[in-house]
């Protein structure tokens, strides 16, 4: 009786793993926070290191479901992080991923406060080829920040080796969503996604 019972508790659960589970790979993206004191460039509050994962299922990735044409930007997917407990000068970040005309894939990614030292973009044929980086400094004197901030793709086989990293909630254009996401209430960083037509 007990096995028939953990097979079926089992046999429940797989439709809700599989939604994130069945994918050779994943977008990551990782965010780093180092504060220190201007006059002697020592830490004054720990570091923040957090990377989040976003699953490259085939349901995710029907949600692009137009190209860019002559009245659309068509359909994009935006990725927006900010610090739980946000400090003065802490920026929020930003990642947005589109098909192009030509079926390559175009990410661009900015920090905010916004401008044009802190913006970075990329076209790629394949989501496999994604790794990009940027770092800035944000100084108000006595204190100052270090923050950096990626996007990059890693296989099944990667995230085996790297260990835990939590799923962000994702929703589609029409805002139902697309994934439930971990809970973030314990990570210093939270993320969330969405597509959008534009």
């Amino acid at each position: 009786m007990k096995t028939l019972l953990l097979a079926f508790a089992v046999s429940a659960l797989l439709p809700l793993l599989g939604s994130a589970a069945d994918t050779d790979g994943f977008l990551v993206f990782t965010i780093e926070r180092f504060a220190y004191s201007a006059k002697d460039g020592k830490s004054t509050e720990r570091e923040i290191k957090q990377s989040f994962k976003i699953p490259l299922t085939q349901e995710f990735l029907s949600n692009f479901k137009n190209f860019p044409n002559q009245n659309s930007q068509g359909t994009g997917f935006c990725c927006g992080a900010h610090f739980q407990s946000a400090q003065k000068w802490d920026p929020g970040f930003a990642w947005w991923l589109e098909r192009t005309t030509d079926h390559r894939w175009y990410i661009h990614m900015w920090a905010n406060p916004r401008n044009p030292s802190t913006t970075q973009s990329v076209t790629i044929k394949n989501l496999e080829d994604l790794e990009m980086s940027y770092q800035d400094s944000y100084v108000n004197i006595p204190n100052g920040v270090n923050v950096s901030f990626s996007a990059k793709y890693m296989s099944a086989e990667e995230m085996e080796k790297h260990g835990p990293m939590p799923i962000p909630q994702v929703k589609k254009a029409d805002r139902s969503v697309l994934f439930h996401g971990d809970s973030l209430t314990n990570c210093p960083i939270v993320l969330s996604g969405v597509f959008q037509e534009n």
